[in-house]
């Protein structure tokens, strides 16, 4: 297996246009798999469907996230388990945060109705804000994404809904903050 550090990483994928692999959820576990010390994983293939995962209950995501990676979906996550003690990974000296690493698409599980995102679905937020879709699954009763969705589906089309989706932007270059020209200029 060869590693890279997360810098080289993000430069890589970045100059080749296409995301890699930073991880796997196992088979058996339970939740994401933490990764050692920066290092990638690059044993998945490079056009693997990446999918940011959040949503408003953990056991929920974690479903979610077993189910996309035994599809043969890479998944993501922005924040550690526990968010009210755990942050966003942008701001850990030691993570990546998906939207530097690139992704495919975000999902967001919905198993109640809540009328506004919870702080666990900040990352399908973010993945808005930054032009990537969002596919909304579960309960859509009260569903604040309803607007920005690029799907909505149940939890047992989720799968086929992500890779539609995902195709729809397979060509599409990982964004990068840092050569994002203005849209106006200052005269």
């Amino acid at each position: 297996m060869t590693t890279f550090s997360a810098v080289d990483a993000g430069l890589v994928a970045r100059s080749q246009h296409k995301a890699l692999p930073i991880g796997r959820l196992g088979s058996d576990d339970h939740s994401v798999s933490r990764r050692e010390e920066g290092a990638i994983d690059l044993t998945l293939p490079v056009d693997a469907p990446r999918v940011l995962v959040t949503g408003t209950d953990r056991w929920a995501t974690d479903r979610a996230a077993r189910v996309l990676a035994k599809s043969g979906c890479e998944v993501l996550r922005c924040h550690d388990d526990d968010v009210a003690t755990g942050s966003c990974y942008a701001l850990e000296p030691d993570r990546v945060c998906p939207l530097d690493s690139g992704f495919d698409v975000a999902v967001t599980i919905r198993p109640r109705p809540l009328p506004r995102p919870t702080i666990s679905e900040f990352g399908a937020v973010c993945a808005h804000r930054a032009g990537m879709p969002v596919v909304v699954a579960g309960n859509t009763v009260l569903n604040p994404f309803a607007q920005i969705a690029a799907a909505v589906t149940s939890e047992d089309d989720l799968m086929t809904t992500v890779a539609r989706v995902a195709d729809s932007v397979e060509d599409r270059a990982v964004l990068d903050f840092a050569t994002v020209a203005p849209t106006t200029e200052l005269r």
